[in-house]
């Protein structure tokens, strides 16, 4: 579960589904090649899916066959038809994989934001979509039954969702920072603390914004939910 150590940094504790011995919480965090053979199945599975996605498409039509359009659209369509479960059941398959993955291997190693984002940037460069949401079905299941979180934890969590396009996490956090504009409403002065200083380094080296920036959409995205609360009250 997401917590703040007294340092300002997110540690992630134990739920009490994954909680267990000293040895067995070692033994998960020394089995890289566990890890490796996870993952190594998991882009194997996402590859072989894409080919047989590819295959459904794959114009095999022979010489008769294309003299009778009709018949080709019926093919077409029975492909189509086809396609549909055998998608459904793989993004399943994927889906419990990735699930298995990050939470049984790779969660209960992570204890701070960067290993989070080193986490998802590995993601994006294994071409894994189904692991930044699993990742972000995570963090959006802490966010909701975690409502005091520091507003500088919030502002780490709506930065990694930009980067990484995780639109769900990104509604959440948007939503919970516009109820604390007061707190926001002068940035320079959040920036004489060391946890807000750590936080616009590790926005300005993985993109081109800052946190001045950042806590401007948030005030911006407040005044826009306002105003349409203010028109639906008056119609």
């Amino acid at each position: 579960m997401l917590a703040m150590e007294p340092t300002g940094r997110l540690r992630v504790s134990e739920s009490s589904s994954r909680r267990g011995s000293t040895q067995t919480v070692l033994s998960n965090h020394h089995m890289p090649d566990h890890e490796h053979l996870f993952k190594k199945l998991l882009i194997s599975c996402c590859d072989s899916c894409e080919r047989r996605r590819g295959s459904f498409f794959y114009d095999s039509r022979t010489e008769d066959e294309s003299d009778d359009g009709a018949e080709t659209d019926i093919e077409t369509s029975e492909q189509s038809f086809e396609e549909k479960p055998y998608k459904e059941s793989s993004n399943s398959v994927l889906r419990l994989l990735a699930n298995m993955y990050f939470n049984k291997i790779v969660l209960p190693g992570m204890e701070y934001v960067e290993d989070f984002v080193d986490f998802l940037i590995d993601a994006e460069l294994n071409d894994l979509p189904v692991l930044k949401r699993a990742c972000e079905r995570y963090l959006c299941g802490e966010l909701n039954t975690k409502k005091d979180l520091l507003t500088s934890l919030l502002l780490d969590l709506l930065f990694m969702s930009i980067v990484f396009k995780m639109p769900v996490m990104k509604s959440m956090t948007l939503s919970e920072l516009s109820n604390r504009t007061e707190e926001l409403s002068q940035p320079d002065k959040l920036l004489e603390d060391d946890e807000y200083k750590v936080l616009d380094k590790r926005i300005r080296s993985l993109s081109d914004r800052n946190l001045v920036e950042l806590i401007e959409q948030c005030v911006a995205f407040s005044e826009q939910r306002n105003r349409v609360q203010v028109i639906a009250l008056s119609t």
